[in-house]
């Protein structure tokens, strides 16, 4: 009988913890909706990557030979990060729209939705190369284009989680203008954002530098525990804690708040 290894025992605490977090975060979405850029969805997704890349791992111990099996688990391990980015990013989205109704996003210091939906798009084009760049590692990089295209993704995490601080100190400035209940989404994505870097070092320097601690498949567990898998756990905490304080709105309500913002931005034209 194979025994259980130190990174195969925190595979199965993360499955056991993971999968009702999964159970919460579909919850989560149905109830509020995907109109509202509520961003639960993103968090759907980082839970089903987290359990696929615990589950590949722990496949490798009735196949230790099956080099398919260690390939998926470091393309997952190291796309984790940018489901939370999209998540903070559509949780802020929701309050500066919330701004945007009560006529408050205005001026040099503004940031507008279709700001954080280019960086979203960024995100978006981070996680494509890196599980381009990780696929392509594992087929074998003769001409080092695979760790260009993970050094390229990573960079993109980094610029999104720099632009995401930015926006939230920058919302933090209208925030008496933020809808009624929709504060603590913008306190959530600020207490998110220590938890996001830490696990932004611990990318960097897998990718950028040499410190073999911080291999995927052959650095420290310690390491990963600590700087990755415990640093994205305290960020679904936060963001499945908020979602189950959020009012929700009604669908009837959408369309009344669209029509006034629209005649409100008429209005304007005419000043």
């Amino acid at each position: 009988m194979p025994t259980i290894s130190y990174r195969s025992g925190i595979s199965i605490a993360f499955i056991i913890i993971y999968v009702p977090a999964l159970l919460l975060a579909a919850l989560l979405t149905h109830r509020h909706g995907l109109s509202r850029s509520s961003g639960f969805i993103f968090l759907v997704l980082f839970l089903v990557i987290r359990l696929l890349a615990s589950s590949l791992q722990l496949a490798t111990i009735a196949s230790p030979t099956n080099s398919g099996l260690y390939i998926g688990y470091t393309i997952l391990q190291g796309i984790g990060i940018s489901p939370l980015e999209l998540t903070a990013l559509a949780l802020l989205t929701r309050v500066i729209q919330g701004i945007e109704r009560n006529g408050g996003n205005r001026g040099p210091i503004s940031v507008r939705p279709v700001h954080l939906r280019l960086v979203q798009i960024c995100v978006v084009v981070g996680l494509a190369l890196g599980i381009a760049g990780g696929a392509k590692a594992g087929s074998g990089d003769h001409d080092g284009s695979a760790r260009s295209m993970t050094r390229a993704a990573v960079g993109l995490f980094l610029a999104a989680f720099g632009i995401i601080c930015v926006a939230t100190l920058k919302t933090f400035l209208g925030v008496e203008r933020v809808e009624k209940g929709e504060k603590r989404l913008l306190w959530a994505v600020a207490a998110s954002a220590p938890f996001l870097a830490v696990r932004l070092v611990y990318a960097s320097i897998a990718v950028f530098g040499t410190d073999t601690r911080f291999s995927l498949l052959g650095g420290d567990v310690t390491v990963l525990l600590c700087m990755a898998l415990l640093m994205e756990l305290g960020v679904v905490v936060v963001f499945e804690g908020v979602g189950v304080t959020l009012r929700v709105v009604k669908m009837e309500e959408g369309p009344k708040i669209e029509r006034s913002l629209l005649m409100r931005r008429i209005k304007g034209l005419y000043k």
